[in-house]
């Protein structure tokens, strides 16, 4: 597929001059993406992740060119535009985090087919992983606060002397310890 597209955009390039910089931008994109998944693992995994966000990437320089959207500051507007891109890398995870082949499968079975959207499960998740919610619900908090109440804040710790300082980094470093599950992964870039 990878070497059809290759030869795709050499007949465009040759046959339409016009499009020789769009088209040289998404092959440099495209190869980009291949190699950076391919940087993370020797894994189709990796490689179908790369592709995914160069294909991405690829239809979104197309879309600014047309999109009436695009420089908007109407908050439904910029809030679809987050939500969307959110949702998308979110959904791009599922391959950069399965290392065996054929995982992500399995996963997008279970999700499409086998999730329970019942509210007693939807109980039983945030009673299982309350102190997860916990750090989101505060990182969100945190990150939504005007920008006053953050220099706020930041100045307050910077007055602190240093022992309690350290002592309140150490407190939050413990929190977001106890936070993590069990079975969480390790980061992925520790593996390099």
């Amino acid at each position: 597929i990878y070497l059809g597209l290759t030869g795709l955009y050499l007949i465009l390039i040759t046959l339409i001059p016009k499009t020789r910089s769009f088209l040289f931008r998404d092959l440099n994109l495209i190869i980009t993406m291949v190699v950076g998944g391919l940087w993370h693992g020797p894994s189709e995994n990796y490689v179908i992740w790369g592709v995914m966000n160069a294909i991405a990437l690829v239809i979104y320089n197309y879309w600014k060119l047309i999109s009436p959207y695009e420089n908007s500051t109407n908050l439904a507007i910029r809030f679809w535009k987050i939500f969307l891109t959110f949702n998308f890398i979110t959904f791009t995870r599922i391959w950069f985090r399965l290392e065996d082949d054929g995982a992500p499968n399995l996963m997008l079975d279970r999700i499409w087919n086998h999730f329970d959207f019942t509210l007693d499960s939807f109980w039983t998740v945030l009673k299982s992983y309350h102190e997860v919610f916990w750090v989101m619900l505060s990182g969100f908090t945190i990150h939504w606060l005007p920008e006053k109440a953050k220099d706020w804040y930041k100045g307050l710790f910077a007055k602190m002397p240093i022992p309690v300082q350290v002592i309140a980094v150490s407190v939050i470093i413990i929190l977001m310890y106890q936070a993590m599950s069990s079975e969480s992964k390790p980061f992925v870039y520790f593996q390099f």
